[in-house]
């Protein structure tokens, strides 16, 4: 167990956190759980990422890998996890979709639907958590400091998987508004195509929204969300525009490193972004069409009106570009596999045989007594 600011990412075993910057929020410094911690019945194997309002782990329940969302202790970020999962239980009764973690049951023998979130006491602090089925794979945050310029159509692959996500809460009249690289993770399919999921449902709501410069990071808060929350479907454009756009780009569209969020907010509200000028984005059939520069660049416009109306159409603009994502191969028995199968096999017919030959000489026996 440790503690961690939010904002600058510093850690203090001992809880004893300070900072030289004075912008610095050290004081509100959210307990983080290390390898080997327990939680209930739950054992934290790795620590995923920690993000603003809360951390994701990986961990053990009976044996069973799972992954663990825990809200931080102070009433936004657990207004917000309870939010969250009662939404991925409302979108998980409609279907499940497949850029979306499936929710589990925080509770032996409870209903995950009905129950979709627990709490738990730890050190005089109220703990709530999701817990979902486990899933390989990395945050896309994690994966973009290893190598920040990704393949153009790995971006195009995450940014339409993350689209898709979003389009089905539009359907069921819910908006995101908190769409980062933080939240996105990546499984990598058998064929390396990338898979992402939401492991985040943003803060449509009244009262989160009013604490929106608290839960989403300053660089990828939309700019009619700075002075008051009226957002629509072209905020949700605005977030995907940026996640792309840094994708190919190698570099957030408003840096925020070792920056005051203040400071961020500026650029933001200003509408400073260096234009993105790629010549190896894949051109339009169509001269009615637009090329990936613009439209990437229009969805991250500052007046949302010059954005694109809605996702489903930033999505359709993608892929008249890049093509449809390829459908991913179900895995099959490999050869070694086979070959174990078959020796297994053989060895199963042998004992049967010997059974029987051992059964028939003690049937002789008895009859000729």
């Amino acid at each position: 167990m440790k503690h961690i600011c939010t904002r600058c990412g510093r850690i203090s075993p001992d809880g004893n956190l300070w900072c030289q910057e004075q912008q610095c929020l050290a004081e509100r410094k959210p307990i983080i759980f290390d390898a080997g911690d327990n939680i209930g019945d739950i054992t934290i194997t790795r620590r995923l990422t920690v993000l603003r309002t809360s951390a994701i782990y990986e961990g053990l329940r009976d044996d069973e890998k799972i992954i663990i969302k825990m809200a931080h202790s102070d009433r936004i970020s657990q207004d917000k996890l309870r939010y969250e999962a009662k939404l991925f239980a409302q979108l998980q009764a409609i279907r499940k979709h497949p850029n979306f973690p499936t929710l589990i049951s925080p509770y032996r023998g409870a209903n995950a639907l009905e129950r979709p979130y627990g709490k738990i006491g730890f050190q005089n602090e109220t703990k709530y958590f999701i817990v979902f089925e486990y899933v390989p794979g990395d945050f896309l945050r994690d994966m973009l400091r290893v190598s920040p310029f990704p393949w153009n159509r790995f971006a195009h692959w995450v940014a339409r998987g993350v689209s898709s996500a979003v389009m089905f809460m539009h359907e069921n009249q819910k908006l995101h508004l908190n769409i980062s690289p933080d939240i996105v993770y990546v499984r990598m399919d058998m064929d390396k195509i990338p898979r992402p999921m939401l492991f985040d449902l943003g803060l449509d709501d009244a009262e989160l929204q009013t604490h929106a410069r608290q839960i989403v990071p300053p660089a990828y808060l939309a700019p009619e969300l700075l002075s008051m929350p009226r957002a629509n479907y072209q905020t949700d454009v605005y977030g995907l525009g940026l996640l792309i756009y840094e994708m190919l780009m190698g570099e957030p569209a408003y840096p925020y490193k070792s920056r005051r969020d203040e400071m961020v907010w500026d650029d933001v509200s200003k509408g400073k972004v260096i234009a993105l000028a790629r010549n190896d984005l894949p051109n339009p059939e169509k001269a009615e069409y637009r090329d990936g520069n613009t439209v990437i660049m229009s969805a991250i416009q500052f007046n949302p009106s010059m954005r694109q109306p809605d996702v489903a159409v930033f999505a359709h603009e993608m892929y008249r570009l890049f093509g449809d994502i390829p459908t991913e191969r179900k895995r099959r028995f490999s050869w070694a596999n086979r070959r174990n199968v078959a020796i297994m096999g053989l060895v199963v017919v042998i004992v049967i045989i010997q059974l029987i030959l051992i059964s028939a000489v003690f049937t002789g026996n008895g009859t000729t007594v």
